[in-house]
């Protein structure tokens, strides 16, 4: 495409340009008698050509000199004509010539073309010429990125830490993204995600605030490689694929970036990203400002956020006297009266205050009423991000108002007073926990405002109340988590395994394994027409299914090509896959059976491999089956009961007879907060719909209902007596495993864990004669437990 714009052009501007495919990205689309041609290049140009008015789907473009045109969007569109623009400028209205000197079709499709016009917009004193040759048959040739050049810019010495995954940036003068801050993030104060594939390396950084980068490369076949990336605009559909994109947001953005990108070293392996460093820049069109920064990032150095400090010695105290020696209480001490009234201390007890205190599966939240004046006071003390449960220790806050969820941080509230936090500490002194509940803490705390010039702080010493939580011994304390290494494939025996890679969507850059020992596999032919099929349903569930040509009747070892949306054409297979994110509109890829046993028409073995990609995005996913018909999953047995499981107190329960108790805590979803405790009489409703299937139903004083829902591990009609390990997820359970969930008001989880306890079964020749059990459920990762106690006879 070659643009000559006169001076005097309000489109053009003046320039000059000529793009081909090794410059710059060329599509174009047909629709009947209208072209639609889009260039990016350094410029994002884009036209519209109409050669004939009909609107019946037999006209074509036709060659011809067309000449007296009135050109508008509108009538590029309706009616003869073309409009012609460069970025968002176009004319208003213009007058031209298209000239279409040459078209050419095969088999109905427009192969090739040469046209010319000339645009003159109302009112302008110069004309704009442009002429375009486009052939179908053309692929993009494009050299690889030149060198790193010596002198670019890096930060000062010792800017960067030294080892270890680092971002580092520094943003001068006014730029909307860090707004002139310079920031270094480590592992110690974020979490870091760094995924490459192709052209394309996406980033994230998590932290007290969240920031992203999606950096694309020169549009190649070989993808991103080492080089010097420049005359970068921000990643839109308008980017160049001829020289790549850069684009860095997160609490501010740029409308119009532009930049460079220098990558020092990348290394992938088997499509994931072992090692990368690189350079960027990073300006606004509309804003003087410049953003730089350093990636430096390898998987083998990956690791979790540390835990809490030691409390250091000196904190703040309470002064002697002002706290009750024995009982729940919350002491508050600043120098802002609305906190702590004229004396500048503020004491809340149960014996007038509300006390809500819980573990949020690592928050500390509290909630305190004052019945009297309907006062009330919040706090949230987040523990860092990869917690389970609040932590004991030290943590300094250095900054806000953002909460930084990887390295823990909090907040407080109270008398209509909140202010975004300049500095603080807070430290958990002691902290115990029974049943996975929080049984008892202590926390001080220190808050210094940014917005208004006052201090608060303030101490907690709380105990449940509930003699189910403070009696016998405490939790142990959780294990330090670690990075799980990878799972790899067995040598032995059946075996799916699913290695995403990135943001691949189905799979969200994690790794998966299933064996017989944990999962149903399966594989075979499928019920939906002439196609095979096979499925994973463990803790999480995939599936995948070919469609053979029409011929075929048997899998045949062969490697094969697939994309799918686009119809299957005769001889062509045609490969499927679903997992545990959202499914692709167009699915492409290869898939290659290795082996496939038949015993006569009964598949006995299947082995294969295979890549699947969602299109228009680079990251794969790899798979690889192998599974054999003799290799049956058996139901996972219940383990023995553990002792110290929750259970409630003897005296809460009748002496005989059935019952429902659910204990529901502060902060869970199911129950809210009551217990309530229901013997069994004509409001129970035990329900058996399949052998193995269980359906449990109480009317309740304080829920309008309370529904239990049993089913027993897939090939098992008879419950057993034992502990259960639960977990339900969104996208299927586990057929091995036993499943087993409760609501309460109508109230449930979407996705559970917890476990089952089954103390007493007695069955007889009718059905189930009694059934007693336990149980613990955690909603959707969130909230504390609930339980749930029952007995049923007959």
């Amino acid at each position: 495409m070659r643009v000559v714009s006169a001076a005097g052009d309000t489109v053009g501007v003046g320039l000059s340009r000529t793009y081909n495919l090794s410059n710059a990205g060329v599509q174009v689309t047909v629709s009947n008698a209208t072209i639609r041609v889009q260039v990016r290049g350094d410029e994002y140009w884009e036209g519209y050509f109409r050669t004939s008015s009909r609107g019946d789907t037999e006209v074509r473009v036709g060659e011809g000199l067309l000449t007296g045109l009135r050109a508008s969007a509108a009538r590029a569109v309706q009616g003869v004509g073309f409009e012609w623009q460069r970025e968002d400028t176009r004319c208003t209205d213009a007058d031209g010539i298209l000239s279409v000197d040459r078209v050419r079709y095969d088999n109905g499709q427009l192969v090739e073309f040469d046209l010319r016009f000339v645009q003159r917009c109302d009112g302008a004193t110069g004309a704009l010429q442009v002429q375009i040759r486009w052939s179908a048959a053309e692929s993009p040739v494009r050299a690889a990125a030149p060198a790193v050049p010596a002198d670019l810019w890096r930060p000062a010495a010792g800017a960067v830490p030294a080892s270890g995954n680092v971002i580092h940036i520094e943003a001068t003068g006014v730029e909307p993204v860090f707004n002139g801050r310079t920031e270094t993030f480590t592992e110690d104060n974020a979490l870091l995600e760094v995924s490459a594939a192709g052209d394309r390396i996406d980033i994230t950084v998590r932290g007290r605030r969240d920031w992203f980068a999606r950096l694309r490369g020169i549009q190649r076949p070989e993808g991103f490689q080492v080089g010097f990336y420049d005359g970068l605009r921000g990643f839109d559909a308008r980017y160049n694929p001829a020289r790549g994109a850069t684009e860095w947001y997160g609490a501010g953005r740029c409308s119009n970036p532009r930049g460079w990108l220098a990558v020092d070293q990348l290394e992938l392996s088997r499509g994931a990203l072992v090692a990368v460093e690189l350079r960027f820049e990073q300006r606004c069109l509309d804003a003087p400002g410049i953003l730089r920064g350093v990636v430096r990032w390898r998987a083998a150095e990956r690791r979790l956020p540390p835990p809490h400090g030691p409390t250091p010695a000196g904190l703040w105290e309470p002064a002697e006297g002002t706290t009750p020696a024995t009982g729940n209480y919350l002491h508050l001490a600043g120098d802002y009266p609305r906190w702590t009234g004229p004396t500048g201390v503020r004491l809340l007890t149960p014996d007038a205050t509300d006390f809500k205190v819980y573990d949020d599966l690592g928050t500390l939240r509290m909630v305190f009423t004052e019945r009297a004046s309907g006062i009330e006071w919040r706090g949230d003390f987040f523990s860092r991000v990869t917690a389970t449960r609040v932590e004991r220790g030290y943590r300094e806050i250095t900054r806000g108002p953002s909460f930084n969820r990887v390295t823990g941080n909090f907040r407080f509230s109270g008398n209509d007073i909140g202010c975004a936090i300049g500095s603080g500490w807070y430290s958990i002194d002691d902290i115990a926990h029974r049943h996975g509940v929080l049984r008892s803490i202590t926390v001080r705390f220190e808050l210094r405002c940014s917005d208004i010039p006052n201090v608060l702080r303030g101490k907690l010493r709380w105990t449940s109340p509930d003699p189910a939580i403070t009696k016998g011994p405490a939790d142990p304390a959780p294990l330090e988590p670690v990075l799980a290494p990878e799972p790899t494939m067995p040598s032995t025996g059946s075996a799916f395994l699913f290695e995403s890679r990135g943001l691949h969507p189905l799979g969200g850059n994690r790794t998966w394994l299933y064996t017989t020992a944990d999962s149903f596999l399966w594989a075979g032919p499928a019920f939906t027409g002439p196609s095979f099929g096979f499925t994973a349903r463990g803790d999480e569930s995939w599936s995948g299914e070919i469609w053979p040509p029409a011929s075929l009747t048997r899998l045949t070892p062969g490697r094969h090509a697939f994309e799918n949306g686009m119809g299957r054409q005769s001889g062509e297979y045609r490969f499927s896959l679903s997992g545990v994110g959202p499914a692709c509109d167009i699915e492409t890829g290869w898939f290659e059976v290795d082996r496939a046993d038949y015993d006569g028409d009964r598949l006995v073995r299947l082995d294969m491999r295979f890549e699947h990609r969602c299109k228009d995005a680079p990251y794969p996913l790899f798979g690889t089956i192998r599974w054999l018909a003799s290799d049956v999953a058996a139901p996972l047995p219940p383990q023995p009961i553990p002792a110290g499981l929750w259970a409630p107190p003897v005296s809460a329960l009748p002496a005989s007879g059935g019952y429902v108790l659910l204990q529901s805590n502060m902060g869970g979803f199911v129950g809210g907060g009551v217990t309530t405790m229901e013997p069994q009489s004509g409001n129970a409703v035990l329900k058996f719909e399949d052998p193995g299937l269980l359906r449990l139903w109480f009317s309740s004083t304080t829920q309008s209902s309370i529904n239990l829902n049993l089913t027993a591990p897939r090939g098992v009609g008879r419950f057993q007596r034992g502990f259960y390990e639960l977990l339900e997820t969104a996208n299927g359970d586990n057929p091995l495993r036993l499943a087993a969930k409760f609501s309460a008001n109508s109230r449930t989880c979407n996705e559970m864990s917890g476990w089952l306890a089954i103390d007493e079964i007695e069955y007889d020749a009718v059905g189930l004669v009694r059934i007693a059990l336990r149980m613990s459920q955690v909603c959707d990762g969130t909230g504390p437990p609930a339980f749930l106690a029952m007995r049923w006879e007959r």
